[in-house]
C-alpha cells in the first residue's frame, strides 16, 4: 500500500495515460491509491481486475522506468566551453562503460545540450549551435540577442517535453545563469551543476563588490546544487562567499575543485616535433601563431592592428637578419571566418599573393607566403610549432603556457562597452589573461588592452620576445613551469575517489553522483 501511495504522489498525472494503454475493452483504470477497480463490463456489471493481470502491467511499467536512458543536459557557448563540454561528455561515457562493463551501459546514457561541433563529435545531441552567437562585451552582444533567445527557447521547449536527470552549465556566464534560474522555476527537481562558474572571483579581486547586474552569486547559491571549480582561487572565493552568506533555506551548493582540464587536453610537444608533423612549416622560418580569430567580432577588433604589426615585424627581421624569413599562421575557429580574415588582410595592404589557405595536398608552401590560414583542428599543433603567439584573451593563453610558447595577450571591446564597464560599472580588472589570473599577484605575460592594442605596441612586445631581450622569453617559460602550471594541478593526495585522474574525469564523477541519485529515486518509485 505504501508503495502505491508513493507511485500516486509522483506519477499521478500519468495514470490516465498509462491506464488507457493497458485497459481491456470496457474497463476503466483502477485507483492507484486504493487499488479499487472501477472497471465495468460491457453488460454494466462490476468485476474486479485479477491480481495477476495487475502485476503483469505494473511489472511492465517498472521495467520501462528502470531502463529509461539517463539524460544529461550540457550548456555552453564558447570555443573553450565546447572543448570542455566535449571532454566531459567523453568522460561520462567512459565512466558509464566502467560502471556497467559493457557498451549497453553506455547506451543508457543520453547526452543533449547546446554547444558546438566538438560536443557533437562526442555524441551530444545539440538543440542549437551556440558558437555562432557567442560574443564578449555589452554592445557587441546586441546583434545576437534575438538568435540567442530563439536558440534557448527551443532548448527550453525540448527540456520541458523531456526533462534531464542532471543539467551541467559550462562557463558562458550570462546565458547559463539565466538558464539556472529557469530550471529552478520550471524544473526544480533537476539538479543543476555549474562547471566553471562566473568569473566574479576575478571581478572582486581588488576588494570591491561586483556591480549588481554582474553579481551572479545569489543565483549560484540558490539555483545550483554544485559548483565545479577549475581554479583554486575560484573555489576558495566561493567557499568564502558561502560562509559570509550564512544559513540558506535550502542546502548551499557544494564546491568541488577538480583542477584545470587544459592540463589533460594539451599534450606537451616540442617545437621541432610539432614542425615535423606540419609539412608546410620549416625550421628555417620564424613562425608566429596569430590566435585572434575564435569569434567574428575579434577578427574585426584585433586582426587589423595585428596585421600591421606583422608587416612591421617582417621588415624588422629583414633589416637585422636578411636570410631569416617570418611566417604568420592563423587558425580559424569556423570555416566561414576564412573569407572575413582574408578581407581584413587585404584591407591592411597584404598582397593576395602572400595569403594562402590550407590544402590537404599541400606539402610545401610558396616561399613568398606571409599569412597562412589553417582549420581549427590544427590550432594546437600550430601553437606548439610557434616561436611566438599573439593571442586573444582566453583558454588559449593556458594552452600556450602548457606548450611553453611565449605570448602576447590582446583584449579590446567596443568603445561603448569599454565606457560602460569603466565608468558606469567602475570595474578595474587586475588582469584579463588566464595565465595572469592564475597568480593575480604578478604579470607573467604582457597584456595590451583597449587603446593599447596598436601596431606599434604589438610590434614592440613581439620583437622583444622573439629576440629574447634581457632574457624575457626565458623568464616567461620558467614562470609557466614554476608558477602557473603548479597552481592548475590538483594535489596528489586528493581524497576524492574518481574513475579517472583527470579534471574532466573528476567533473564527470560529480555528475554521476547526481545521476546515481536519480536512479535511486526511480527505484523507490517503482
Amino acid at each position: 500500500m505504501a508503495r502505491r501511495h508513493l507511485f500516486a504522489g509522483r506519477f499521478a498525472g500519468f495514470a490516465p495515460v498509462t491506464g488507457a494503454l493497458w485497459l481491456r475493452p470496457g474497463q476503466r483504470a483502477s485507483s492507484p491509491v486504493t487499488g479499487a477497480s472501477d472497471s465495468v463490463s460491457r453488460l454494466g456489471q462490476r468485476h474486479p481486475v485479477s491480481r495477476r493481470w495487475r502485476q503483469q502491467r505494473t511489472g511492465l511499467f517498472n521495467v520501462r522506468l528502470s531502463t529509461r536512458r539517463l539524460r544529461v543536459f550540457i550548456s555552453t557557448g564558447e570555443v573553450s566551453g565546447d572543448m570542455h563540454g566535449a571532454a566531459l561528455a567523453r568522460s561520462l561515457k567512459q565512466q558509464a562503460m566502467h560502471r556497467g562493463g559493457s557498451r549497453q551501459q553506455q547506451q543508457l546514457l543520453l547526452l543533449r545540450g547546446v554547444g558546438g561541433p566538438a560536443m557533437r563529435q562526442e555524441g551530444v545531441e545539440l538543440y542549437a549551435d551556440t558558437l555562432r552567437i557567442s560574443s564578449i562585451g555589452l554592445y557587441e552582444a546586441l546583434r545576437f540577442v534575438v538568435p540567442a533567445y530563439l536558440a534557448y527557447e527551443k532548448a527550453k521547449k525540448e527540456l520541458l517535453e523531456d526533462p534531464p536527470d542532471v543539467a551541467v552549465l559550462i562557463d558562458y556566464t550570462g546565458p547559463n545563469m539565466a538558464l539556472a534560474t529557469w530550471f529552478r522555476q520550471n524544473l526544480p527537481g533537476v539538479p543543476v551543476i555549474s562547471y566553471i562558474g562566473p568569473q566574479q572571483w576575478i571581478w572582486e579581486a581588488n576588494g570591491k563588490p561586483a556591480p549588481r547586474l554582474l553579481d551572479y552569486f545569489p543565483i549560484l547559491a540558490t539555483c545550483c546544487r554544485c559548483l565545479v571549480a577549475i581554479f583554486p582561487l575560484e573555489a576558495a572565493f566561493y567557499c568564502r562567499k558561502l560562509e559570509e552568506l550564512g544559513a540558506l533555506p535550502n542546502p548551499p551548493p557544494q564546491i568541488v575543485y577538480v583542477g584545470h582540464p587544459i592540463l589533460d587536453l594539451v599534450e606537451p610537444v616540442t617545437r621541432d616535433a610539432a614542425r615535423a608533423m606540419l609539412p608546410w612549416t620549416s625550421s628555417e622560418h620564424v613562425c608566429v601563431a596569430l590566435m585572434v580569430a575564435s569569434r567574428l567580432q575579434e577578427i574585426g577588433a584585433l586582426l587589423p592592428a595585428t596585421t600591421r604589426a606583422a608587416l612591421a615585424m617582417e621588415k624588422s627581421l629583414e633589416a637585422k637578419d636578411p636570410p631569416k624569413r617570418i611566417r604568420f599562421i592563423i587558425p580559424t575557429a569556423r570555416p566561414e571566418f576564412s573569407d572575413q580574415i582574408r578581407r581584413v588582410l587585404l584591407d591592411q595592404g597584404v598582397p593576395s599573393s602572400r595569403i594562402a589557405s590550407w590544402d590537404p595536398n599541400l606539402r610545401e608552401m610558396h616561399p613568398e607566403t606571409l599569412f597562412f590560414l589553417v582549420p581549427r583542428d590544427y590550432a594546437r599543433l600550430v601553437l606548439a610549432a610557434a616561436d611566438l603567439a599573439i593571442c586573444k584573451s582566453g583558454t588559449v593563453n593556458l594552452e600556450a603556457a602548457v606548450l611553453g610558447v611565449p605570448q602576447i595577450v590582446l583584449y579590446r571591446l567596443s568603445w561603448t562597452s569599454a565606457f560602460v564597464i569603466r565608468h558606469l560599472f567602475q570595474m578595474q580588472l587586475p588582469y584579463v589573461s588566464a595565465v595572469n589570473v592564475v597568480c593575480l599577484d604578478q604579470a607573467i605575460v604582457p597584456e595590451l588592452l583597449q587603446e593599447h592594442v596598436t601596431p606599434e605596441r604589438i610590434h614592440e612586445e613581439a620583437m622583444a620576445l622573439l629576440e629574447n631581450r634581457n632574457g624575457c622569453a626565458d623568464r616567461m617559460r620558467h614562470s609557466y613551469q614554476s608558477q602557473v602550471l603548479p597552481r592548475l594541478r590538483l594535489a596528489e593526495d586528493c581524497p576524492e575517489p574518481v574513475v579517472e585522474r583527470t579534471a574532466a574525469g573528476r567533473a564527470a564523477a560529480v555528475v554521476w553522483r547526481y545521476l546515481d541519485q536519480a536512479k535511486e529515486s526511480r527505484t523507490l518509485v517503482t
